[in-house]
């Protein structure tokens, strides 16, 4: 029957033993005074705060039956096992910890109150659901178990989490709160509500980390685990120094930010998501080595963002004009419908071969900084409008700048090449470029800002490049069918290339220096009025010279398929001439 308005229960039952009250129970304290056990099968009541203690030396167990709530204080190192549906709803273990509360079973829910709770180990024991209205101070097991624990808003969980014998169970964290130690082996964290901030101060492996809703979510030690946005706005933080080992995705839209607020490291991809944002300083570097696509990736300090794969985004920033850097490893693009990569005083640089698709800086208000690309065997690709203080040629790859170069480049002495775009300029200062080469994939014009290259490739099928200049480059070499305009002469080598090109010299003009034509006899040379060749010609199919009232004069040998007379000029053949005439 019933238990009421007694002063104290004691049971003095050992180990093995129990104490069973069938009927509620009221009564002003209970003391468990040795290793036994008692079990209430309906709601037990201490209306003292001495509530219900154990022996410290000989801690016994409380058993609630299924439907039997707990009103009462409980200290002291004993263990609470909660069968079923119960409330507890004052401070458990309050500076007298529990060693061991069991609850959470199949289908069931135990509910802790607004007090303090602390033990040991909290072990869930089924599907069930423990919610922790209180906080929770302690250890949580999930024992491999698929239920579930809930932390009320502005609640703590102090001590660590994890699941013996297996990955599983889910944590909701529904507010505000902060888990100060590790957690480890979950299955499910849901956290981030609107307007809240859940704070892990430890590192977390979980399967899935979900965002809930606008808040914010702290990662301070890391995250093992995949994170998922949910298409739901706010911010993930990682601290720095901490890493994620896992895929980040959004589902059901592009939404939040993950932010860096130091050196961190990503392993798995980034998809769908609004903005990666890095905030470290000087020496900070985030590197991602899956892919990323978000719809911004902005940098607020001077930082290293390192992309390991492609990423695709619409546009990167470089905050107030810091001096930050992205890297793009060998084999990663940038794609995406790029409204542009905005940085004065930034470096992007390219570490090997990448497709870059989209506009970089903005034309006389906000250029970008420093560009270096064409590392050693590989092609760098440029896409969209360059404007920069400098590209800078970083080996002996391909630098290919479809839409131009509005700012410098800088050859830094190395044996590369620039490929310009049809009808493309760069309207800089060309430096260091005497072991580089420029070629033009259609029309151009080569001026004296043009720079002077060790080669220049001219002449691609059906295009047409002029020079000004005479003394652009040690050789320009044909590379197609194309024509090439020496309006300004040439202080250089000419080769034909085994193309069937053509190459205008104008009247008046000289070219100084050899003719051939590698890999074959090809090309045509048209020498329009008064010029002197003064190296060898060998390899050509055709030259036409003599125009009208005009002198051509060969210093030295000629070896053609045939030279035309083209008119009521003079031809000089100072070296002789092996072919037709």
């Amino acid at each position: 029957g019933s238990v009421s308005n007694f002063n104290e229960i004691q049971t003095h039952g050992a180990n093995g033993t129990t104490v069973t009250f069938s009927g509620p129970v009221e009564t002003s304290r209970i003391n468990i005074l040795n290793s036994g056990t008692v079990r209430f099968e309906q709601t037990v009541g201490v209306t003292s705060l001495f509530g219900i203690n154990f022996n410290s030396s000989q801690p016994g167990s409380v058993v609630l039956a299924d439907g039997a709530n707990l009103l009462a204080y409980v200290f002291g190192p004993g263990s609470l096992t909660l069968e079923g549906n119960s409330l507890v709803n004052r401070a458990t273990g309050s500076g007298d910890p529990l060693a061991q509360v069991n609850a959470g079973a199949n289908g069931k829910t135990v509910t802790f109150g607004y007090e303090a709770f602390e033990a040991t180990t909290l072990n869930l024991t089924g599907t069930g659901t423990i919610n922790l209205n209180g906080g929770f101070t302690g250890n949580l097991d999930m024992n491999n178990k698929g239920g579930t624990v809930n932390l009320r808003d502005t609640r703590d969980l102090t001590g660590n989490i994890s699941s013996t014998g297996g990955r599983n169970g889910t944590l909701n964290l529904l507010g505000t709160s902060t888990v100060s130690g590790t957690v480890a082996g979950l299955n499910t964290i849901n956290a981030g509500a609107d307007g809240k901030t859940a704070t892990f101060s430890g590192s977390v492996d979980t399967a899935t980390l979900n965002r809930t809703g606008n808040g914010t979510i702290n990662l301070n030690g890391g995250l093992i685990g995949n994170l998922d946005m949910n298409n739901k706005g706010g911010t993930v933080n990682l601290a720095a120094g901490q890493n994620l080992t896992g895929n980040v995705s959004s589902t059901g839209g592009t939404n939040s930010i993950l932010s860096f607020l130091g050196s961190s490291t990503v392993t798995g991809s980034v998809s769908d998501i609004f903005q990666v944002y890095a905030q470290g300083g000087a020496g900070s570097t985030v590197a991602f080595s899956g892919t990323v696509t978000a719809d911004q990736v902005r940098l607020a300090d001077s930082g290293t963002v390192r992309f390991g794969q492609t990423v695709t985004t619409n546009r990167i920033e470089f905050h107030n004009g810091r001096p930050g850097t992205v890297i793009l490893a060998d084999g990663a693009d940038l794609l995406g419908n790029s409204s542009g990569i905005l940085g004065r005083n930034s470096t992007l640089t390219l570490e090997g071969s990448s497709t870059v698709n989209g506009n970089i800086g903005d034309a006389g208000i906000d250029p970008f900084g420093q560009i270096n690309a064409g590392a050693n065997g590989k092609i760098a690709i440029f896409t969209g409008v360059v404007v920069a203080d400098s590209v800078n040629l970083n080996g002996s790859g391909t630098v290919a700048l479809n839409s131009g170069l509005t700012g410098n480049l800088n050859g830094q002495n190395n044996a590369g090449t620039i490929v310009l775009g049809d009808a493309q300029t760069i309207s800089g200062t060309v430096s260091n470029t005497s072991n580089a080469s420029l070629r033009y994939a259609g029309t151009g014009t080569v001026t004296s800002t043009s720079g002077t290259w060790s080669t220049i490739e001219a002449g691609a099928d059906s295009k047409t490049v002029n020079f000004s200049v005479a003394n652009a480059a040690s050789t320009v070499k044909q590379l197609g069918t194309g024509v090439i305009n020496l309006n300004g002469g040439l202080t250089g080598n000419l080769d034909m290339n085994n193309k069937a090109g053509t190459v205008n010299l104008a009247d008046a003009q000289n070219l100084t220096g050899n003719i051939s034509s590698t890999g074959g006899r090809n090309g045509t040379l048209n020498l329009l009025g008064t010029s002197t060749l003064s190296g060898t010609v060998a390899g050509l199919s055709t030259l036409n010279a003599g125009a009208n009232g005009k002198t051509t004069t060969f210093s030295s040998r000629v070896d053609a398929t045939t030279l035309n007379l083209s008119g009521t000029g003079t031809i000089n053949l100072n070296g002789g001439l092996t072919g037709n005439l």
